[in-house]
């Protein structure tokens, strides 16, 4: 197995873990952060999702249309995700954006 291989492998694993908590109606808008090449976005595209998928540094090719932003760039009417992803980006992003999540009655426990 080469490293790109290995590297969609690991992105499957997490996509599988994520998707146990996204609910299953595919009415629900997603916003990924940080999305790369794309990859994590068109498998949930592929399952019917609505995503937006956003970078700070887009990588290309991409598998799925990645938007570039700036840094704090992020403005969105209130409630017009269902879902964030952010798998292992979070701690970059908390940095970043300085983002604040107001999350009522959602359970994290994985």
């Amino acid at each position: 197995m080469n490293e790109i291989q290995w590297l969609h492998y690991m992105r499957h694993a997490e996509l599988n873990i994520a998707l146990k908590k996204i609910p299953q109606k595919k009415d629900i808008k997603i916003l990924e952060l940080g999305g790369g090449d794309g990859y994590i976005a068109k498998c949930l595209a592929d399952k019917g999702y609505d995503i937006i998928s956003l970078d700070i540094n887009p990588k290309f090719p991409s598998m799925f249309p990645v938007k570039k932003i700036k840094d704090e760039e992020l403005d969105f009417p209130n409630e017009m995700f269902d879902f964030v992803n952010l798998f292992n980006n979070m701690a970059k992003f908390f940095n970043c954006f300085k983002l604040v999540f107001v999350i009522e009655n959602y359970d994290f426990k994985f």
